[in-house]
């Protein structure tokens, strides 16, 4: 189940108040009415009026947390995908692992994390590449993991276990575009080998970009 929060988890070690808590569980219930239609029917062919039926809500209720359904899209995408990956390669780059190993450990949670995922996931992932206006959440999250990486990179170059053939920047485009590459392929075909090519594109890029 997609949940924004738990509305019973305390936030900052102080539990919600019954109005805050009443607010998360009306998200909550919006969330999972939208997420149950799109796997069902699809995005394009859900309306508002069919998530506030299954959710029980009036419309007004749902426009007071969200002024249009791709604004709930990318709610969901920023709870169930953004957040979650700039997390994990935040943690990556804060550990200082040699850049080499730092490759593996981001490229190994992501398969951990894709082995989770499901078909609202693949959807998700498809409506994300397709939101990529200037102020997007979208272009927002690829703008953060560039100036992660980059920061990784360059960390590497001055230690001496990075190339300085290019900048870190340009290191840091190579390994998105990689990355996004086979989620792309991943997200199209069911089929597709994407823990394989994970592995083997950590250890491609370990050996192109590490001295």
């Amino acid at each position: 189940m997609v949940l924004l929060r738990d509305p019973h988890e305390p936030e900052n070690g102080q539990a919600l108040t019954r109005r805050e808590r009443r607010k998360l569980e009306v998200q909550n219930k919006i969330c999972k009415a939208a997420v149950e239609l799109f796997e069902s029917i699809g995005v394009e062919d859900t309306t508002v009026e069919e998530i506030c039926e299954r959710a029980d809500v009036a419309r007004k209720t749902f426009y007071n947390y969200y002024p249009s359904k791709q604004e709930l899209i990318r709610a969901l995408c920023d709870t169930q995908l953004f957040s979650r990956t700039e997390a994990v390669l935040r943690d990556v780059v804060d550990r200082q692992l040699p850049t080499s190993k730092s490759i593996h450990a981001y490229l190994e949670q992501l398969q951990e994390d894709l082995s989770h995922y499901g078909k609202i996931d693949r959807i998700l992932i498809r409506e994300a590449m397709l939101d990529a206006s200037p102020d997007s959440r979208a272009t927002q999250h690829f703008t953060q993991l560039m100036g992660m990486f980059s920061e990784l990179i360059a960390r590497g170059q001055s230690a001496g276990d990075v190339k300085k053939d290019f900048t870190s920047d340009f290191y840091a485009e190579v390994i998105l575009s990689v990355i996004n590459g086979s989620m792309t392929a991943w997200m199209a075909h069911e089929a597709y080998p994407v823990n394989e090519r994970l592995s083997s594109i950590a250890d491609y890029l370990a050996d192109s970009i590490c001295c």
